[in-house]
């Protein structure tokens, strides 16, 4: 079952593709919010951390850093926006009059 925990972690799957080497997922779905609420994960990786840093199996010179970047207007980043979002039939259209289609139109 942790396996699977790690499994969808590690992967970003959406918990109901498991596969089922790992167990139902509906079981490691409900292990994992509690232990997830009450910090138990966290404490079981800051000590399996702890362990094999005193190992010496841990290169901590070398650091990884996500390379996702989601490009945001101005206006998003708090530069401030002169004009509010406004609704048409073809999606909102935002500060400086450029067209937002990524959310829906709430007044078709």
């Amino acid at each position: 079952m942790v396996s699977g925990i790690v499994w969808v972690l590690r992967t970003g799957a959406p918990r109901r593709d498991v596969p089922e080497r790992f167990g139902k997922w509906t079981t490691i779905h409900s292990r994992f919010r509690p232990w997830t609420a009450q910090g138990i994960l966290q404490k079981v990786w800051a000590e399996l951390q702890r362990q094999a840093d005193l190992k010496g199996q841990l290169d901590w010179s070398m650091h990884f850093v996500g390379g996702t970047v989601v490009r945001a207007h101005q206006c998003v980043a708090g530069a401030g926006c002169w004009r509010a979002m406004t609704c048409d039939r073809q999606g909102f259209t935002g500060c400086h009059g450029k067209s937002h289609r990524f959310q829906e139109c709430p007044n078709p």
